[in-house]
């Protein structure tokens, strides 16, 4: 089913991602996950990876969580820190191991910077959508 969506997405970018959000009532939240999850894994243009991560974070459902964890090591950094940045929104401990992987196999200094300042809100993480104090946080 993922790819019959998949393929009837149109390369629109930031449109068809408002469309999914904030489209049709008949929309499941699981069914706009996947479309993002689709734009994120397949979109063509960088543009549209980025914006699909900002979106899946904002999100947070764990299928989201799993489609971030594999973008952190896509082969563009703009799309790879968006993911990162999505992961830390999200706010799940268990992507630490998965970012300090992609970490290690990175030569980007942009997204080992921005793989660091995740890892460091995440491990600030208490629980879901609980935070310790970040004072220490830069």
């Amino acid at each position: 089913m993922a790819d019959t969506i998949c393929r009837r997405l149109p390369n629109l970018g930031m449109g068809i991602i408002c469309w999914i959000l904030l489209g049709c009532s008949s929309n499941s939240a699981e069914r706009r996950t996947e479309k993002l999850v689709c734009m994120l894994n397949n979109g063509d243009n960088y543009r549209v990876r980025v914006s699909a991560a900002s979106a899946l974070g904002n999100i947070g459902t764990t299928e989201a969580k799993h489609a971030l964890v594999r973008a952190v090591e896509d082969e563009n950094d703009l799309v790879a820190i968006s993911a990162a940045t999505a992961l830390a929104q999200i706010g799940d401990r268990s992507a630490i191991k998965y970012l300090e992987n992609a970490y290690r196999k990175t030569q980007s200094t942009a997204l080992k910077s921005q793989i660091r300042a995740t890892i460091r809100i995440l491990t600030a993480v208490t629980g879901p959508g609980r935070w310790v104090n970040r004072s220490g946080l830069s």
